[in-house]
């Protein structure tokens, strides 16, 4: 507690600054979604040089070709993100609402071989919510998969 006592004032400074940074990612939500996308482009990029220097520094390994194709891939999908911030973040939207309707049916399907399925073991097992992810995607209009460049990249 002393080290608390000492610091606090930092610590309220920290509280202040992140519930301001909250706030202007609640007011503009563009903003938010374009600092997510241009993260994980960054660590996409990080990511495919560590990948590709880890090839060459082991080039006898069997998987070299596959591990260089990988960091390629990495670095590539990293420059579409970062170049391309809309369009990827639409991208990363229709890629997690497949995931979560996939991860919504597999919970289903698992659930439904532990115990009979009711709309409260359904909740409570948390298998609806990947499905609202994925209704949300799903309804999200036709032309911006087409017009913003995912399907059509």
């Amino acid at each position: 507690m002393d080290v608390l006592q000492k610091g606090w004032g930092w610590l309220l400074g920290l509280g202040i600054l992140l519930a301001l940074l909250g706030v202007v990612l609640i007011a503009a939500p563009v903003l938010g979604t374009l600092a997510v996308d241009l993260l994980v482009a960054w660590f996409l990029i990080i990511g495919g040089i560590a990948q590709i220097v880890h090839a060459f520094m082991e080039k006898a390994w069997r998987g070299f070709l596959l591990e260089l194709a990988s960091g390629v891939l990495f670095l590539v999908v990293g420059g579409l993100l970062l170049f391309r911030p809309l369009a990827g973040a639409q991208a990363l939207t229709l890629f997690l609402a497949a995931f979560l309707l996939v991860e919504g049916i597999v919970r289903t399907v698992r659930l439904r071989g532990i115990h009979p399925i009711t709309q409260r073991t359904r909740f409570l097992n948390g298998s609806s919510i990947p499905h609202l992810g994925a209704w949300g995607a799903a309804t999200m209009p036709l032309e911006h998969w087409f017009g913003s460049g995912i399907l059509n990249v």
